[in-house]
């Protein structure tokens, strides 16, 4: 085609010698026009700048005076900022000599040049480029400021205000991304310093714990560390990196109150490892200080759950034992009062106990003075001491720490810990061969029944599990993971000191009391999660506070406002009401409800602020009991749907539960004790969920799928590479196209990260078990899904034979143009490649050899189909194979059309339209 030529000798700022002047400009706070500038088509001049890694490809330049000593240049890009993707930049002295530089760092975004050193009233040059050529470039903004942020220690960021107290930060409020090194290196820090940035605080006491959390939602900053110097450049302490993400803390005493101190945060090594991060601090001392010494209220018999206790990140206070080889390293305390002249303590580390290596303990009266001493040994050996001659009434300290190592991390670890002070009798094992009667004397292993100065274990393989039907005494209880007990209405049982219902990864113990549970001192139940995920929990003690979830996260669900974190330690956990824990810590972790158990009436406020699809009527509950809950037993107030969601972190995904399930992606009817879910609720008045002691039972299963049979019922699969997800369709007399209360189950999105959102459609609700009216011969239900994951996913049906006629299923594919058929054994393929937000299906459900009662009549014979129109109405029609192909299509208004087949097949798909809008599918025999 034609074209035009211009000519010209004037060069502009592609070149350094017609570099752009800024000089003009006041840079103090300056931005440019959104993509004012471009290195689009420009050519590469003078030398590549020492931190730009290939060649120059397409810079550019500008000329600018320095406003003052210290200027921050920012290059934008992305959006309305600009086309160019991975930046760079140097600047130099008008002599040529470089001044600051920085590489590509990012695809788009902003990146920043920071430069300190410059003589104000100066000029410079700016020299722009983008990385590997024709590629990368395009348009950018630029902006310039001298004003500093907390990157600097001069301009710190301001904590004066706040109440440290017991205060954190919100989640990654802060960053030390593309932040610069000032000031010099702090004395436990190895490497440089990279990317610090600054806090000023005012110490509210003596003693303060600061606590730098990253991973998940807390922050993206790796190997963090911390520094702190009072206002004169004294350093008061420091930690250096220890974990790639989780919880940092650094320690402070002696501090001044009142007086301000600068906190100093790093990461290690440079951008590999910048990010976000979260800050908490507090001045509440717990056991890692004698003076907070844990206190054991039972001596008799006593045994923590495994891994209750923990040197990780203690401190060490008083002076190291005469027998110790080294120490205190992170040293822990506890205080007792003696009952008795005698004790045994046993500190138990390996295996399930804990982590801890080279165990030490000590036994220390209250005038300060070491009665008994153990130095370590193996890395994992259980360590004891005793003692004859305490004196009863008493107060007695233990020290529990691990040798000191080549850092104060090496040894840490968690440990657990047993107290005997020699008063109990023998324990008695129920046997339960003879009966479930605790009262029958063969069904102990001494061949009596338990005293009150008997402990008492119950097992869980026992043939029958002990139920109270009088009055029974024991010293102490505890109950195996899945062992059970029963007090019976009108009977009760009393224990002199303790009860423990244990756990492991599958089994709980469980307690029912109908009748009266009377403990002379404190009732432990012990819950098992696995770590790095959500669990929905609910404290099964009337005196639970968030302090029970110490180094978790714990966070609440308000109706109307949704999450919200606890970051308080002393925040009432209320019976019946359900919270979300997340631990950091991998593998198993224990919780120890300790308290008096939940019994009777308990109730949780329903409320409702707006419709499901808004987010609003979603109550949050939680089993009050340490007992499974009956759903089925469970009295409904009026607006409150039948389905619960429980969340299953190993799905990644919401099972629920609801009568007549049909075992859809369920759980059971009954909710483990410590276990929350969700309940959607639509009165606007509101009333309370009421629970009882009729509403309990003994159940060991924590999740499993239902195995209830159901007519006229549809399970659908999806599945993919890393999960799968279900949902169902009922077709019930008395449920209509609405939301069926009683009925369905709404789905829940936001599903985990590799598990698929999959739903059914009516109304314009997505349901995860859709009820609908009795079946008919024609029936289309709509259906989507969306997933983080591309990749080839499979649909499948099953339970067709549960339908009181013969039914076929086909699967009616709009992005593909595909009708195909379902059954058990022949799957639905597709590609999905994660584009859509949304990827829709429809399910066609047509009874086998029916004639549709429609107004158009369509049968097979002798290799035709045939089309009979007798109203002589106008419409289309598709017909398919059943792999989902295609092979005619047309139109019709006569009263009688032939669609010839050509085909080795006998069975086809026929779908017509009615240009009213009408759609008829039916299957057609072919001769």
């Amino acid at each position: 085609g034609s074209f035009t030529l211009c000519t010209s000798t004037e060069k502009d700022y592609d070149w350094k010698e017609a570099a752009l002047d800024l000089t003009g400009e006041d840079l103090t706070n300056w931005c440019s026009a959104d993509a004012a500038y471009s290195t689009y088509q420009k050519t590469a001049d003078e030398p590549k700048p020492s931190c730009w890694s290939g060649s120059v490809y397409n810079n550019v330049w500008f000329k600018f005076t320095a406003p003052s000593d210290y200027l921050k240049i920012s290059l934008k890009t992305g959006g309305s900022f600009g086309s160019m993707h991975y930046g760079r930049m140097a600047v130099t002295d008008m002599a040529d000599n470089e001044i600051g530089c920085v590489t590509h760092i990012v695809n788009q975004g902003t990146t920043l040049l920071t430069l300190t050193g410059l003589t104000s009233g100066e000029d410079y040059y700016l020299n722009v480029d983008n990385y590997y050529g024709s590629s990368q470039w395009g348009s950018f903004t630029l902006c310039t400021s001298t004003e500093k942020d907390y990157d600097w220690k001069e301009a710190a960021l301001d904590l004066t205000g706040e109440n440290l107290t017991n205060w954190c930060s919100a989640d990654a409020a802060y960053s030390t991304y593309q932040k610069t090194a000032d000031e010099p290196k702090p004395s436990c820090w190895s490497g440089s310093v990279y990317n610090n940035v600054w806090f000023k605080f005012t110490a509210p006491s003596d003693y303060l714990k600061i606590s730098l959390k990253t991973g998940s939602n807390f922050g993206s900053m790796h190997y963090g560390r911390m520094a702190v110097t009072d206002m004169a450049d004294n350093e008061i302490g420091c930690v250096t990196h220890i974990v790639n993400q989780g919880t940092t803390v650094l320690t402070l005493t002696g501090l001044t109150a009142g007086e301000d101190y600068l906190l100093n945060v790093d990461n290690y090594y440079g951008s590999s490892q910048w990010g976000s991060f979260t800050l908490c601090m507090t001045n509440i001392k717990d056991y890692d200080w004698k003076d907070h010494a844990y206190e054991l209220t039972n001596t008799r018999a006593y045994c923590s759950s495994d891994q209750q206790f923990s040197t990780y990140w203690k401190t060490p206070d008083e002076t190291k034992p005469s027998c110790w080889s080294n120490g205190p390293a992170g040293n822990v305390w506890f205080k007792f009062i003696a009952t008795t002249p005698q004790i045994e303590i046993i500190g138990k580390t390996g295996g399930s106990y804990g982590n801890m290596q080279y165990m030490m303990m000590a036994l220390w009266d209250n005038d300060d003075n070491v009665l008994e001493c153990v130095n370590y040994s193996g890395s994992t050996s259980w360590k004891t001491i005793s003692s004859t001659s305490l004196i009863p009434g008493e107060t007695y300290y233990i020290e529990v720490d691990h040798r000191q190592g080549a850092s104060f991390t090496t040894y840490w670890g968690s440990f657990s810990l047993c107290v005997d002070d020699g008063s109990f009798e023998s324990s008695v094992l129920w046997l339960g061969g003879t009966s479930d009667d605790w009262h029958t004397a063969s069904n102990w292993s001494g061949n009596f029944v338990p005293t009150a100065l008997n402990p008492v274990d119950i097992p869980a393989d026992s043939p029958n599990q002990p139920v109270v039907s009088s009055t029974g005494r024991c010293y102490s209880l505890t109950l195996f993971p899945g062992a059970s007990i029963t007090i019976n209405s009108g009977s009760d049982l009393s224990v002199g000191t303790r009860v423990i219902l244990q756990s492991n990864t599958t089994q709980m113990a469980s307690l029912i009391d109908h009748g009266n549970l009377v403990v002379g001192g404190q009732s432990t139940m012990d819950v098992k999660y696995s770590g790095n995920g959500w669990h929905m929990v609910s404290a099964p003690i009337d005196n639970a506070v968030s302090g029970l979830y110490l180094d978790k996260y714990l966070r609440s669900y308000d109706e109307a406002t949704g999450w919200e974190y606890i970051v308080p330690v002393n925040v009432p956990l209320n019976p019946a009401e359900g919270y979300a824990l997340w631990s950091t810590s991998a593998g198993t972790n224990n919780v120890s409800y300790n308290g008096t158990f939940n019994t009777g009436n308990q109730s949780f406020d329903l409320s409702y602020s707006g419709p499901p699809t808004t987010g609003f009527g979603w109550n949050l509950v939680g089993n009050p009991y340490p007992s499974s809950l009956d759903w089925d037993e469970v009295s409904l107030p009026a607006g409150l749907d039948a389905a619960i969601y429980l969340w299953d972190p190993a799905l990644g995904n919401y099972r629920y539960y609801i009568p007549g399930g049909g075992g859809l992606n369920t759980t059971s009817q009954y909710v483990p004790a410590g276990q929350a879910f969700f309940v959607h609720y639509t009165n606007a008045t509101v009333q309370p969920l009421s629970f009882n002691n009729n509403d309990r039972a003994h159940s060991a299963q924590q999740f499993y799928k239902s195995n209830e049979s159901q007519s006229n019922i549809l399970r659908l699969k999806l599945s993919c590479e890393t999960g799968s997800e279900q949902a169902g369709v009922r077709f019930i007399n008395d449920c209509s196209a609405d939301f069926d209360q009683n009925k369905d189950v709404y789905c829940i999105e936001g599903a985990g990260e590799n598990t698929p959102t999959f739903y059914t459609y009516a109304q314009n609700e997505k349901y995860s078990i859709n009820s609908m009216g009795p079946f008919g011969s024609d029936v289309t239900i709509d259906a989507g899904f969306y997933a983080n994951n591309a990749g080839t996913y499979t649909l499948s049906v099953d339970q067709l034979e549960s339908f009181d006629v013969d039914v076929q299923a086909f699967v009616e594919d709009p992005q593909t143009n595909t009708i195909a058929a379902l059954d058990a054994e022949s799957p639905y393929y597709f590609d999905y490649d994660g584009d859509l937000e949304e990827y829709k299906f429809s399910l066609i459900l047509v009874k086998e050899n029916a004639i549709v009662e429609a107004p158009v009549f369509v049968y097979g014979a002798d290799d035709q189909i045939k089309i009979i129109n007798k109203d002589l109405l106008e419409g289309s029609y598709l017909v398919f194979d059943l792999s989902g192909r295609k092979i005619a299509e047309g139109d019709f208004n006569n009263v009688s059309t032939t669609v010839e087949i050509y085909k080795d097949q006998t069975v086809y798909l026929v779908q017509y339209f009615l240009t009213n809008g009408e759609r008829f599918v039916t299957k057609v025999f072919v001769k």
